[in-house]
C-alpha cells in the first residue's frame, strides 16, 4: 500500500473504492496534473494511478483472506 503522508496519498488510502481523478488529486498538492504525475512517482516509486490499482489489488486481496479465514471457523 501507499505508505507516505502526503494529503493526496491519505486521500487516495481513504476513497480508493470510489472514482479518483487524478486532476482532484494535483489539487490536493497544489500542483498542475503533469507537474503531479512526475513529483508523485519521485516521491512514491509508481505513478499514482499504479498506487491506485495495487491498493484496490492489496484490498481485495485482504478481503477475500478474511472471508476464507471466517469460513475455515464454522
Amino acid at each position: 500500500m501507499c505508505e507516505k503522508k502526503f494529503a493526496s496519498v491519505e486521500y487516495i488510502n481513504e476513497h480508493y473504492m470510489n472514482d479518483i481523478d487524478l486532476k482532484n488529486l494535483a489539487q490536493i498538492e497544489h500542483y498542475n496534473m503533469n507537474y503531479y504525475t512526475e513529483w508523485f512517482k519521485n516521491n512514491m516509486g509508481v505513478s499514482p494511478i499504479e498506487c491506485l490499482q495495487k491498493l484496490r489489488i492489496d484490498k481485495k486481496i485482504l478481503d477475500q483472506n478474511n472471508s476464507r479465514n471466517i469460513l475455515n471457523k464454522c
